[in-house]
């Protein structure tokens, strides 16, 4: 017999019957078995599909991670045989600032010419001219980051050194006034005062201190990865540390009158001195490396700004000329110049996971001293009373101020 049913034709309203599968051909208890095994080998083929059931996979890694702002152990949690470090270096200092100039000293007031009926009091000595600002400290540069995927075991131990950026140099003192000029006599003219002393220059930043964020496995020769610390803010462009201002030029004494003729001269003031060089820019940490481990991501941070150049130092003003029944009365001493500005630290690096704000920033420079004032000039001499005087001494520059710590370190462990 044949193994399907005879077609014909139907109406619309009759039932259609299709050919049987032979599998189907047969008796009903049959049938109902070979269904029941075919949806059991479904069920099975589906739960060994499953995720997370296959035959074939491990147990599956735990999740978490562990943050170090300071030094510390991490300890491998159980099940763990993969960790992803992150580090960021310590952000460079800022660098000091140098010293600003001293102020110069005034001239000594003129005397009065002997000999004569109607003198000219003596000439007023110029004032000092003003010390010149010290140049500013340079930013510190960001510090670096590197990340690195590395297989560890279970339990083991690793040492995390989160480095805290080298130190700051000093800053530079400020220079000393000029000493003030001696009063004429009757026959010498008064005496120019000092020159003011240079500004301090600002101390050399070393790279002293932990200066890199590290990360040990326990007994391991070699530090496994390490990012490095920016550079600190540092001298004068082309030197090794930044130099102070000069000091201020000195003020001219007043002239002394002369027989027969006009009176004393008034004094010159001093010419000011160009101010403070800028301090050196940092520069950014550079690539961490990693010893042993995959998926390394190398970034460095940005370099810090220049410092700013110290100002210069005003002229003093000239000392007043003598005069019948007087002297002249002595310049006023030139003001200091204002110390340069410091640098903006750089950026640390972003790496691939954002850090805790300020991380690897670089310090601010620290601003450079200002410049003294100069000394006035003296107060020239009149016929009898009151005497003529000597300059003033000018001002002591004001010292450079130091630079900022830059940002700490950081350590991110991912598992």
């Amino acid at each position: 017999m044949g193994g399907s049913l005879p077609v014909r034709s139907v109406s619309p309203h009759q039932e259609v019957v299709m050919p049987l599968p032979y599998s189907l051909r047969r008796s009903p208890a049959r049938r109902a078995s070979t269904v029941s095994a075919s949806l059991t080998a479904l069920t099975l083929a589906a739960a060994l599909t499953a995720p997370g059931a296959s035959a074939n996979s491990g147990p599956v890694q735990p999740e978490g991670q562990a943050a170090f702002t300071a030094n510390g152990t991490f300890t491998v949690p159980a099940g763990v045989t993969q960790v992803t470090f992150h580090a960021w270096g310590p952000g460079g200092p800022g660098g000091p600032g140098a010293g600003g100039g001293g102020g110069a000293g005034g001239g000594g007031g003129g005397t009065f010419p002997p000999l004569i009926s109607q003198p000219k009091g003596g000439g007023g000595g110029g004032g000092g001219a003003g010390g010149s600002g010290g140049g500013g400290g340079g930013g510190g540069g960001g510090g670096s980051y590197v990340q690195c995927t590395l297989a560890v075991a279970s339990g083991s131990a690793v040492r995390v050194v989160v480095g805290q950026g080298p130190s700051t140099g000093a800053p530079g003192g400020g220079g000393s006034g000029g000493n003030g000029g001696a009063a004429g006599t009757t026959f010498a003219s008064g005496q120019g005062g000092g020159a003011g002393g240079s500004g301090g220059n600002a101390g050399v930043s070393f790279l002293n201190g932990i200066t890199a964020t590290q990360v040990f496995l326990r007994g391991a020769l070699y530090p496994t990865l390490r990012a490095l610390a920016g550079r600190p803010g540092g001298g004068t462009i082309g030197s090794s540390e930044a130099r102070g201002g000069g000091g201020g030029l000195p003020g001219g004494g007043g002239e002394n009158g002369k027989i027969g003729q006009s009176g004393g001269a008034a004094g010159p003031g001093g010419s000011p001195q160009a101010g403070g060089p800028a301090g050196k820019s940092g520069f950014r940490g550079s690539s961490g490396y990693c010893q042993g481990g995959s998926s390394v991501v190398r970034q460095q941070g940005t370099s810090g700004l220049v410092g700013g150049t110290g100002g210069m130092g005003l002229a003093g003003a000239a000392g007043q000329a003598g005069r019948v029944g007087g002297g002249g009365e002595g310049g006023v001493g030139g003001s200091g110049g204002t110390g340069g500005a410091g640098g903006t630290g750089g950026t640390g690096a972003a790496g691939t996971i954002a850090p805790p704000a300020g991380v690897g920033v670089g310090g601010t420079g620290g601003t450079g001293g200002s410049g003294g004032k100069g000394g006035s000039g003296g107060r020239g001499d009149t016929l009898g009373s009151p005497a003529n005087t000597p300059g003033s001494t000018g001002t002591q520059g004001g010292g450079g101020s130091s630079g900022i710590k830059g940002g700490p370190g950081y350590v991110l462990i991912t598992w």
